[in-house]
């Protein structure tokens, strides 16, 4: 079980996670669950998956995830322990970025096959008026 006092190093040790990108840690389990530890300054840079996803905080500091299910029109979502679940539908822009020392997130279902990702540059640009 997860406590607050435990660092990144200790749980990454503890969960048998892996670099992945951007300063995140991933595992994952034979039943696609995806866990992403987003450490200190870590960001889960924006991208698309192909599926639907609901995505589970599971401890740490809140996260921010903004979605955008346009690459136009963007808003923001807390994950934390009053807000624990978010669901993004296929084709769905995000990025996610802990507001703390770390963030537990968990993806569900996971697949690196049908998932797009932003140009470190990218986000989502409003409209011309």
């Amino acid at each position: 079980m997860l406590t607050a006092a435990q660092t990144a190093p200790e749980i990454i040790n503890e969960l048998g996670l892996q670099p992945y990108r951007d300063g995140v840690y991933r595992g994952a389990d034979p039943s696609c669950v995806g866990l992403y530890l987003l450490v200190g300054e870590g960001f889960l840079g924006w991208h698309k998956p192909g599926q639907d996803i609901t995505w589970n905080w599971h401890g740490g500091a809140p996260c921010v995830a903004t979605v955008s299910p346009n690459g136009h029109d963007a808003n923001a979502n807390h994950l934390s322990a009053q807000s624990p679940v978010l669901f993004t539908a296929a084709a769905t822009w995000i990025t996610l970025v802990s507001l703390g020392q770390w963030s537990l997130i968990e993806q569900a279902p996971i697949s690196d096959d049908d998932v797009t990702f932003a140009d470190a540059d990218w986000y989502p640009s409003p409209r011309s008026s």
